[in-house]
């Protein structure tokens, strides 16, 4: 709203715009754009919450100075308010589409371990049919020949019987001649086989401490800023400081730089000739170079390099400090032969060298 537009407002509303009854109007809120009696000024606007941030102008000095300077820093804070309030509504929207879609590929890994599993029960089920169809046929078969063996023992018994107590001679002797030939063999061939188990597995139980599902991740969201063209052909590692300066090493190049970065461009603060692998800030705020050669060097900060530790007769291949202070180094018989049978060691170490 322009000063003009705010006098001629002024001068045009008859009564308060807070209240709608007192005509004795005597100051505007620039945040909220009304216009205000001397009583609801100090009685009722003072006490809404937020208020005590609000710029009140006195309608006397609408056009002056400090009035134009007054708007200009309202306007400022509502174009700092707009640009937060539209981060946070981006941050918001993007927030929850990675919710939905990170929901969404949960719910479909769920669905498709469903089927998997369900498919693989059944083709557990399935072959543990087939298993036991085949002993459970033969033990039938089995029990049907001691069946039908069992009745004609027992067919022969009643005879037998019989014969005895008719007190016939020829009777006995008659049957006895038939039992010689008919009676069945009774023998039983059981073989004990193997019993089919199967082992559930516990699907509460973590392996390598990620669960079945594997785990939820909090990952940076990355975006190109700025690209900076290097005179290195060839850029191995980069350690980043905080005044916008970095270390770049390079193997190919054998350099080891200090670099600033200023308007687009990299401008070379010192350099160093010596072929670089890989480097690891220590926690004074030293470098630990690899050199692709048997020693870890320290690169100090009045820029000279001194001896770690000598691994000979393996190379250094890369070097890492950790959290708690432990440097962890990585080593090889040699860069240039591609063989499994190439010695390959990781050792850890403290910031004395002892292993």
């Amino acid at each position: 709203m322009s000063f003009s537009q705010s006098i001629d407002e002024a001068q045009t509303l008859t009564v308060c715009q807070f209240c709608d009854e007192s005509p004795e109007i005597k100051w505007k809120c620039v945040n909220c754009e009304l216009f205000l009696c001397q009583l609801c000024n100090s009685k009722i606007h003072r006490k809404i919450k937020g208020s005590s941030e609000h710029e009140i102008i006195n309608i006397k000095d609408f056009g002056m100075e400090d009035f134009a300077t007054s708007v200009r820093k309202v306007d400022l804070e509502n174009m700092v308010f707009r640009n937060g309030k539209d981060k946070l509504q981006k941050a918001l929207s993007d927030g929850d589409k990675n919710f939905q879609e990170t929901r969404n590929i949960i719910l479909q890994t769920e669905k498709d371990m469903k089927e998997v599993i369900s498919k693989h029960a059944k083709e557990l089920l399935h072959e543990l049919d087939a298993k036991w169809k085949a002993s459970e046929d033969k033990i039938k078969t089995d029990l049907s020949e001691l069946k039908k063996n069992e009745d004609e023992l027992e067919t022969m018994t009643n005879n037998l019987h019989q014969a005895l107590q008719s007190n016939q001679a020829a009777d006995i002797f008659s049957t006895n001649k038939n039992l010689n030939k008919a009676v069945p063999k009774c023998f039983v061939k059981y073989n004990k086989s193997n019993k089919t188990k199967f082992i559930p597995w516990n699907i509460q139980v973590k392996i390598e401490s990620q669960s079945v599902l594997r785990d939820l991740y909090m990952v940076p969201d990355l975006e190109l800023i700025d690209t900076f063209q290097s005179n290195i052909r060839s850029v191995t590692k980069i350690l980043s400081c905080s005044d916008n300066t970095a270390f770049i090493g390079s193997s190919l190049s054998e350099k080891l730089q200090k670099v600033k970065f200023e308007n687009l461009e990299i401008k070379v603060d010192q350099e160093t000739k010596i072929k670089v692998n890989d480097m690891s800030w220590t926690q004074d705020g030293e470098i630990l170079v690899s050199l692709e050669e048997s020693d870890i060097k320290l690169y100090t900060k009045d820029n000279k390099l001194k001896i770690v530790k000598s691994f000979s007769p393996l190379n250094t291949s890369c070097v890492h400090v950790t959290k708690d202070n432990r440097i962890i180094v990585g080593l090889m018989e040699s860069f240039h032969v591609v063989s499994t049978e190439i010695i390959r060691r990781h050792v850890i170490m403290n910031q004395d060298g002892e292993i």
